[in-house]
């Protein structure tokens, strides 16, 4: 049951060094949505795999009298399995974690060339509507000074 465990999180981990490279060429919401599903069942295998291994520690330290020495080695082989799968389980989990943080990296930075642009245009273009604004005013200045129409 416990060898079972590698095969999902190999997939898993194909999945997000895809995604990575997903999120470093163009990080749209579709990305992150797959994130947090990957995340998410990170999350439930990590629940689900960590109480075995109180399990497989009660069994070692309380059931010594029960077992043979064959079996007591077995049990410690299975807890230190469970304990290696639960090391990539957390890395996983922070690499996910990670992800999440270059994903919204990356948006911060294209949201930063778009507001750079606009104040280009902004600055271009504000002098010239004010010059527009005081030439394109319709008034006849002959009328102005001397007051009368």
């Amino acid at each position: 049951m416990v060898e079972n465990y590698v095969p999902i999180l190999e997939n898993i981990s194909s999945q997000m060094e895809l995604i990575e490279t997903k999120v470093l060429k163009d990080g749209d919401r579709e990305v992150l949505r797959k994130i947090h599903g990957i995340r998410r069942r990170i999350l439930f295998l990590r629940r689900t795999i960590f109480p075995l291994l109180e399990i497989f520690r009660r069994l070692r330290v309380e059931g010594k009298e029960f077992f043979t020495e064959e079996t007591q080695r077995y049990l410690e082989e299975l807890h230190e399995h469970v304990m290696e799968i639960l090391d990539i389980i957390e890395n996983h989990r922070e690499m996910t974690n990670g992800l999440i943080d270059i994903y919204y990296s990356t948006l911060s930075m294209k949201t930063n060339d778009i507001i750079r642009i606009l104040t280009v245009v902004s600055t271009i273009f504000i002098p010239l509507t004010f010059i527009t604004g005081i030439y394109g005013m319709n008034f006849n200045t002959h009328v102005s000074r001397s007051g009368q129409p």
